[in-house]
């Protein structure tokens, strides 16, 4: 994900750099946070997958120690659960990783559409018709 991010650090500097005052500028600015998107939706993909490895994980070690433990149904749920949780703990954060990206996402659609309408409004100042 490194490469990822040093990607999505270049592709905002980039963003960054263009003029929003000036159409051609403008509409090469919605272009490179599209780039943008198709970046963050990898970070979604391997954020997905990193939640489920680690749900399959956290659902093996349980089944592991009910077989395992001995004692009463309650007394092997409660075992198991102690061995679970650092899977828990992992859970948590890959899912906090997952909103992470799904809100940047979303952000960034929602940057490009009001980059889309004010693109419209200065095509329009500047004579042409705003449609393209």
């Amino acid at each position: 994900m490194s490469n990822s991010t040093t990607k999505l650090d270049q592709l905002y500097k980039k963003a960054n750099d263009y003029n929003e005052d000036i159409p051609s500028d403008l509409a090469k600015k919605i272009v490179v946070y599209t780039e943008i998107l198709r970046v963050l939706g990898v970070y979604i993909a391997h954020a997905t997958y990193k939640l489920g490895q680690i749900e399959a994980d956290r659902k093996r070690e349980y089944a592991i120690a009910i077989v395992r433990e001995g004692g009463t149904s309650k007394e092997k749920e409660g075992k198991a659960e102690l061995r679970i949780t650092k899977y828990r703990k992992m859970e948590y954060q890959a899912e906090a990783d997952l909103i992470k990206w799904k809100n940047a996402y979303d952000s960034t659609k929602e940057l490009i559409n009001a980059l889309k309408k004010q693109l419209e409004v200065l095509l329009l100042e500047w004579g042409g018709n705003g449609n393209g």
